[in-house]
């Protein structure tokens, strides 16, 4: 197939729209999340790094149960869809249901806020990355491209967000929601592949045959018992400090441990952990 202009793709701008939607609905409020904790609501350090915990706890997992899923989806929009709709809720769960919730009952709040930002943000982010890498595959234009509106997204809302912390943190909540419907209308009304001119322009048809074959439960608990997953997830302990140790002993104090963290997980990984070109299933890092 001859090079053609990557707009004229319309693959690639369905999901470089996709992505640019996701990240733009969580970016506006998840770049003030631990102000609005502190700030707005006045818990403390140790209160806030609790609540992380126990996001990154249950997001670790429902990224297995989400990544299980969507390989039976394969490019099916299910999975996304449902998420479109936990993240359209962002605004009332917050304002109603969250910030009260973690007064009155601060374990129970956080387990539940814990749950719902990671069935609709913390997990789902992953989740639209692969589909947005499997598509990109598949219909011949580069992820690379179509992530990088991802993260201009981001930082726009974020950029945004800061405007409108300042008359109301709900207001980034709610606009959060509205982004999350048009993100919602998108994945439920626009449909590239159901033009077959198109696919037929586009597609290619050896990763459209690796498609077809899925893993099945028995390899996706195997992946638990590989030695190399293990090592990853001690990296990222190793690479995450504590958030309540601001409460204890300071901020430099603080920075000095996170530096002392970071460089004993740099050690781990540079003698542990796999290199690039080690073990590629895909297609390796160039170092031209």
């Amino acid at each position: 197939m001859k090079k053609k202009s990557l707009f004229k793709n319309p693959f690639y701008r369905f999901d470089s729209l996709n992505i640019l939607l996701f990240f733009t609905a969580w970016g506006i409020w998840w770049s003030f999340f631990q102000i609005w904790l502190t700030n707005t609501l006045h818990f403390s350090g140790e209160q806030v790094g609790t609540i992380y915990s126990f996001n990154s706890a249950i997001t670790l997992i429902l990224m297995f149960v989400y990544g299980a899923i969507q390989d039976r989806l394969r490019l099916k929009r299910h999975l996304l869809i449902f998420c479109s709709v936990m993240e359209m809720l962002l605004g009332p769960f917050f304002t109603w249901l969250y910030a009260p919730l973690l007064h009155s009952s601060f374990y129970l709040g956080t387990f539940l806020g814990s749950l719902y930002l990671s069935f609709a943000f913390l997990a789902a982010s992953p989740t639209f990355e692969a589909v947005t890498e499997r598509i990109s595959r598949r219909y011949r234009f580069e992820y690379g491209q179509a992530r990088s509106w991802g993260s201009f997204g981001y930082a726009v809302s974020a950029l945004l967000a800061g405007f409108l912390f300042t008359i109301s943190p709900n207001l980034v909540f709610w606009l959060s929601s509205f982004i999350a419907l048009l993100l919602f209308l998108l994945l439920v009304f626009v449909h590239p592949e159901k033009n077959q001119k198109m696919i037929d322009l586009y597609e290619n048809k050896i990763e459209n045959a690796k498609e077809s074959s899925t893993a099945s439960p028995k390899e996706i608990v195997g992946v638990f018992k590989m030695k190399a997953l293990w090592q990853i997830i001690i990296y990222i302990i190793f690479s995450t400090p504590l958030g309540d140790l601001r409460d204890y002993i300071g901020y430099s104090h603080t920075f000095l441990v996170i530096s002392g963290i970071t460089l004993i997980a740099g050690i781990y990984a540079n003698f542990i952990l796999k290199k690039d070109n080690v073990d590629v299933n895909g297609q390796p890092l160039s170092k031209d």
